[in-house]
Formats: structure tokens, sequence, C-alpha cells
């Protein structure tokens, strides 16, 4: 047991059995329930390792507190003194609920002792292992927190240069759709160029066939006037020849005049002789 004697008060109705309470009159100098100074004579007992006791009798619930020399044993109680409640862990030790060998108590108590020591420095060194990890853990959430302090000037700052962004954007808008009409504008510009170009191009093919019609009647014509030039100077070296001629024949003409000229006169003058 735990070294507790324990009682239930008559109930004055037989309705009121599942509402009656199991209270701690007594408690065994040096048990494990006086050790623990967690209980005291007067509080209610609400549970023993994890079963409610309300409707239980003195005997069921001692059947639930008594067990092997050792084992573990849960309860939850009520203080008389305040209402306030615990739950506290036992190690059971020998006899009833109601006596306690106190030798075989003080061997039990002894080992539990030896026990407990060793659990609490192991306990000792578990805590100064989570403080050393605490201290890390208050360092890291020291720089967590001036991180976050920056992560949060990084986003107001970003929000803010979302909205400036976001008034851009809706400027940037205006000027894309104008820059749009304007690429119309060109495109169709463009278009109609493409147009009197191709236009162009056909009469240049056009005029270009003209040309050439022209050029091989100016090669024909460079031709024919190489041929008249060529007929200009035979018939200049002949009219040169003819007039040689000429010349030659005027000379013998009057050549002859001065000798008919020179007859006439001989016979004249012979004429005035007879």
């Amino acid at each position: 047991g735990i070294g507790v004697k324990i009682e239930a008060p008559e109930s004055p109705l037989e309705a009121d059995l599942d509402e009656r309470t199991v209270l701690v009159q007594s408690m065994v100098e040096g048990g494990a329930a006086a050790r623990s100074g967690r209980i005291s004579v007067g509080d209610e007992l609400l549970e023993v390792s994890g079963r409610e006791l309300s409707g239980y009798t003195v005997e069921e619930v001692r059947e639930l507190i008594v067990g092997p020399v050792g084992t573990p044993v849960t309860i939850k109680g009520r203080r008389e003194a305040d209402g306030s409640m615990y739950v506290v862990t036992l190690l059971r030790s020998g006899g009833s609920v109601d006596e306690v060998d106190t030798v075989e108590m003080h061997k039990s108590a002894n080992v539990i002792a030896d026990a407990l020591h060793g659990e609490l420095d192991d306990l000792r060194e578990r805590l100064a292992a989570a403080e050393e990890e605490n201290g890390l853990l208050r360092r890291d959430l020291s720089s967590m927190k001036t991180t976050s302090e920056t992560v949060r000037q990084e986003l107001r700052k970003n929000q803010t240069e979302i909205a400036g962004i976001r008034g851009s954007n809706s400027s940037l808008g205006k000027q894309v759709e104008d820059l749009s009409r304007e690429v119309e504008r060109k495109r169709a510009e463009l278009e109609r160029a493409i147009g009197e170009r191709e236009a162009l191009n056909a009469e240049v093919a056009e005029v270009g066939g003209k040309l050439e019609g022209e050029r091989k009647a100016n090669v024909e014509l460079r031709e024919v006037n190489g041929k008249l030039e060529s007929d200009v100077v035979g018939e200049r070296e002949l009219r040169g020849g003819v007039e040689k001629d000429l010349k030659g024949a005027l000379e013998e003409v009057g050549r002859l005049k001065g000798e008919v000229g020179r007859l006439k006169k001989e016979v004249e003058d012979k004429e005035g002789r007879l």
C-alpha cells in the first residue's frame, strides 16, 4: 500500500450511493503518502491510476491501491483545505492499506531512496543539458526575433515597393496602350509604303523595259550614224575629187579661152593685113 487509511462516509439516502466519496482518514508515519508531502488527512481521493472513484466502496478503492512492492500508483485528489486538485505518483510499500510493516517499509524506502537519488542525478544532468539547450534556444530565439524584425522591415519595404510598382504599372499600362496604337498606326503606314514600293518597283520595271528598248534603239541609231558618217566621208572625198577635176577643167577652159582669144586676134590681124 501507500500508508493511508481511507473511509467512505455513510450516505443518508440509497440514491446517493453513486455520489459517495472516499476520504483519507489517517496516514502511517514514514509511509509513501506521508513522505510525499502531497496528501493530507481529510483529502478526497478522486482517481487511482486513471480510474474515477465516484461510487466505489472502500474495499474496491483498497484493491486499486494495494499492489506489488515497488510498483507505482498514481493518486488524484482534492485538498480539504482549499479544494485544489493534485496528482501524485507513489511507489507501493508492503502491508495492507491500514497497516505497514515498519522494517520492510524502511528497507523498501532505502531501495527507493537509492533509486530516487540515481534518478535525481540523472535528472540533474538532464536539467543541465536542458538549461544549456535552453540557452542555445534563447540565443536562437533572439536571433530569430532579430531576423523576424528584419524580415518585417523588408516586408514593409517590399509592400511599399509593390504599391509603387502597381502605380507604375497603371501608368505603364496607359503607355503600353498608347504604344500599341502607335505601333498599329506605324504598321498601317508601313503596309501603305510597302504597297507604294511594290507599285514603284512595277513602274521601275516598266521604265527599265522602255529604257532597254531605247538603249537598243540608240545602239541601232549609233550604227546608222556611223554608217552615215562613213558615207558622208566618202561623199566628201568624192566631192573633193570632183571639185579637183572641175577646177582642172575650168583651168583648161580658161587656157582654151585664152588660146581662142589669141587665135581670134591672129585671125583679125591677118584679116586686117588683107
